[in-house]
């Protein structure tokens, strides 16, 4: 089929990869099409009738005379053509056809020139990291995306997509996800990519934003009914008697009168001014916002890529009540770079920051997640009491008894970071560690409560939450002092 046949009917090609080297096969058209001496995908224009998967496999077999296994993935696409990424068993010699004159399999950025460029445009989703891990690891990297890939082939038959979300894990089972003290402006329950998000991702070959190397993919379907979106309003009078069991009626009046300029005034985020106004922010206020959050009605909270649930990240929900979740179905994330990738210091800091151990005590020795010399402490740490594991797989290290000595080194990281919050503590003992990281970004931790209001809604970032905190933490010790 020639190129100027596609504009009517559509077309489709594909850029082939082999699972047996990791690497990709094109095709430089020659003298008797359009664009002799191009390198492209195997493809050409749609027939009546034909899908375009169709298209695609019937071009591959005509031009290339392939027509074993091959499983196709969206690569990329414009208003004329579509690139898919078909992923067969081995490398193979093409047939000869006169629309071609030459063929190459070649590493993921060693691609050949001139480049088609819709095809050009396309393999620029594949990633740099992929790239880089499959030059220096490719004897592991040959599955890069197999676990992905066995879950969204699942997924082809469930018809009901929009009701479905993936769950990364570092268990084997679907838990709460951040683990609990990670974070304290965000909903304790279970992180998740809406299905059709999930899909859109890895068929594009694109890196989930977080959680991509979890060795766990959970597939659940979920009941949408209870489910709090940015739009959904609530009623003054039920916000204000959900809120009245943890803050007086002056402080939810405030709020609603006066919502702190660092929110954005929907239900979700009133719910959590309203509680750090009381002059705490730990992992306590979590518990009620997500009691709250049930008490009104919502089992779940959906944000489509606003940054509505955190700002800057992207598409994801939170079940917040699991009897919600009708079905499950659990997938092995087969991804080499955590299989088989050897440790090295930041990977080790980063295995005690992860380890259950480390989050449970550092809890319940009241450690502050946001401490800022938190990750230096862990790095020196890993690079005195963990060095032996340096060059050893996961495997090797577990044998070699990793995870007691994690457990040593978590108790050393936490004795560190209690010693440095005594240094930068409050006079009252309370909180430690802000205070320092308030001074450090420029907040006046002298100045009054409006002022520091006022600090945070001229501000950004870090000193903006930081004034935010500080205001809180000033208006709590006032009312206290009052009564």
């Amino acid at each position: 089929m020639r190129a100027h046949e596609f504009a009517d009917q559509g077309a489709a090609g594909i850029v082939l990869y082999a699972e047996d080297t990791g690497r990709y096969g094109l095709q430089q058209r020659s003298n008797t099409v359009n664009d002799p001496g191009i390198w492209a995908a195997w493809g050409g224009g749609r027939e009546p009738g034909e899908t375009l998967e169709q298209c695609a496999r019937r071009e591959l077999a005509e031009e290339g005379g392939y027509t074993g296994p091959i499983e196709l993935q969206r690569l990329g696409e414009n208003s004329r053509y579509v690139t898919f990424l078909g992923r067969v068993p081995h490398e193979f010699e093409p047939r000869a056809d006169d629309e071609w004159q030459d063929y190459c399999w070649v590493d993921a950025g060693d691609w050949p020139g001139p480049m088609h460029p819709g095809v050009a445009a396309a393999l620029e989703n594949i990633s740099v990291n992929d790239i880089k891990e499959a030059r220096s690891n490719p004897d592991k990297n040959l599955k890069r995306w197999a676990g992905k890939l066995d879950l969204t082939a699942f997924a082809e038959n469930i018809r009901d997509k929009e009701n479905w979300g993936v769950s990364m894990t570092v268990e084997p089972k679907l838990g709460i996800n951040p683990r609990v003290g990670i974070s304290e402006d965000t909903p304790k329950g279970i992180y998740f990519y809406p299905l059709e998000y999930f899909i859109h991702m890895v068929g594009r070959f694109t890196s989930l934003p977080w959680g991509d190397n979890m060795p766990y993919m959970q597939l659940f379907q979920y009941d949408r009914s209870g489910e709090m979106t940015r739009q959904t309003q609530v009623d003054p009078a039920r916000l204000r008697q959900a809120l009245s069991q943890y803050c007086p009626e002056e402080i939810i009046q405030q709020v609603l009168d006066e919502p702190d300029s660092l929110y954005d005034g929907t239900p979700y985020w009133t719910i959590y001014d309203a509680l750090s106004r009381l002059g705490t922010s730990d992992e306590t206020n979590i518990v009620r916002w997500n009691k709250v959050l049930r008490d009104l009605g919502f089992t779940s909270v959906f944000d489509p890529g606003r940054g509505w649930i955190a700002t800057g990240e992207p598409t994801q929900g939170i079940i917040l009540d699991p009897r919600i979740i009708k079905q499950h179905k659990m997938f092995v994330n087969r991804n080499p770079t955590i299989l088989h990738r050897k440790y090295d210091i930041n990977r080790l800091a980063d295995a005690i920051n992860w380890s259950d151990y480390y989050n449970s005590e550092s809890q319940r020795q009241q450690v502050r997640y946001g401490n800022p010399d938190r990750q230096k402490t862990m790095l020196a740490v890993a690079n005195t009491m963990l060095r032996p594991f340096l060059g050893k797989t996961k495997e090797e290290a577990k044998e070699m008894g990793l995870d007691q000595a994690l457990k040593a080194a978590a108790d050393k990281v936490i004795e560190i970071l209690k010693q440095s919050a005594v240094q930068e503590n409050f006079a009252d003992g309370k909180n430690p560690g802000r205070k320092g990281l308030a001074k450090r970004v420029g907040v006046n931790t002298k100045a009054s409560v409006s002022d520091l209001r006022k600090t945070a809604k001229n501000s950004s970032g870090e000193k903006q939450r930081m004034a935010h905190w500080l205001a809180n933490m000033k208006a709590g010790r006032a009312k206290a002092k009052r009564k």
